[in-house]
This record gives C-alpha cells, structure tokens and sequence, in this order.
C-alpha cells in the first residue's frame, strides 16, 4: 500500500523531537520514548526510525486498554486514526512530553488544565515558504500538514511519484529531509522559549 506522505511525516517527527529534547536539556539517548498508534503506518515507521536512538520504546496500539507502558515516557508520539482520546491524565509521567501527528487530535481537549505539568504539542505540521493554502486546512497561512509538504515538493521537483511504497529504509526519509532544506521547508512547531 502506497502512503503519500509517510516519509515527510516521519522526517518531520524525528527533527521535532531532536529539537524538543535540546529545548528541555533531555538526552534523546537517554530518554524513554512511546509512540501510541503502533498499528498504523506512520507509528510503525516511527518506531523503526527511533530504535537505536532513545534508551527505550514502548510501542502501542490505539486499541490497546492497558497504558500502564506510557507512564514511564519521557517523549510520547501520538499517532493514530482513532475517532477520539486514546490517553487519559492518568497515562501519563509527570511533566511527559506529548507530540500529537493525529488529525484530528488524539488527546483529550482539557488535557492541558487537567495536566498542567505536561508538555503537549501539535506535531507533523510543516512552514511551506511562498504556498499558501488559503482557509481550507484550518493552519496559518504557508503551514501545511507534513504528508501535503511532501506531495508538494514532489511537484516542485517534476516527480509524479516517490517511486516508493510506504518507507523503505532510513535513506529515504533522510531524502526527504535533504528535499524540504532545499526549499525551505521547516518544521511549523512552535516552542515556549521563556
């Protein structure tokens, strides 16, 4: 199955979670990292693509009811398809980093006053220089959600295909990193630097 998007999503999480560990003084070698939507194609490529880089992973699927894994997460990716909250206030360690990429969001919407301790961001959302897309996505103005940002820069350099289906090795994530620099394409994330 072909999954326009995949590699640019991923490529964007991981440049995202480099940057917030920095931002926090946290060790991404030293961190405990979940990704919750384990089933799905971008939570799989994630855990492929943090193995090897965070102490530990603890994967798992929207569906699963035990959660007790997630509360040892330094960083938790969320990533999945479910039609509502997959984590509750009480799923989580103290002062967590959560990273949503489910459209719509994944968490509860009084995650934040429930939790105030947390850290919760809206992830996989990418700054495309100079295109706008207009009301239509519900982002500011040259924002676009990362799996877009990539079938863009496909256009932009002429290929009417990745020639990929879903995401084959590390390379072609880094591929599409090397594609979004050239044109200016960053991650849209912002950080509270007070």
């Amino acid at each position: 199955v072909r999954i326009p998007g995949l590699k640019m999503t991923v490529a964007t999480i991981l440049s995202d979670l480099g940057e917030i560990c920095r931002w926090k003084g946290i060790l991404m070698e030293e961190a405990t990292a979940a990704v919750v939507g384990s089933g799905g194609a971008v939570g799989r490529a994630t855990i492929l693509e943090l193995k090897g880089k965070v102490k530990s992973l603890v994967s798992l699927s929207s569906q699963e009811k035990d959660r007790s894994c997630v509360r040892e997460a330094d960083l938790v990716v969320v990533a999945t398809r479910a039609l509502g909250p997959v984590l509750h206030p009480e799923d989580l360690k103290e002062e967590a980093i959560l990273y949503d990429v489910s459209q719509p969001s994944n968490l509860p919407a009084d995650l934040c006053v429930a939790r105030p301790d947390l850290v919760i961001l809206q992830g996989g959302l990418v700054k495309t220089p100079g295109i706008d897309y207009g009301p239509f996505l519900g982002l500011p103005p040259e924002t676009a959600f990362a799996c877009l940002a990539e079938t863009v820069l496909l256009a932009l350099e002429g290929r009417l295909s990745d020639g990929a289906a879903g995401i084959n090795s590390s390379d072609r994530v880094n591929e599409i990193a090397e594609k979004a620099q050239r044109y200016g394409f960053v991650s849209a994330m912002k950080l509270d630097e007070s």
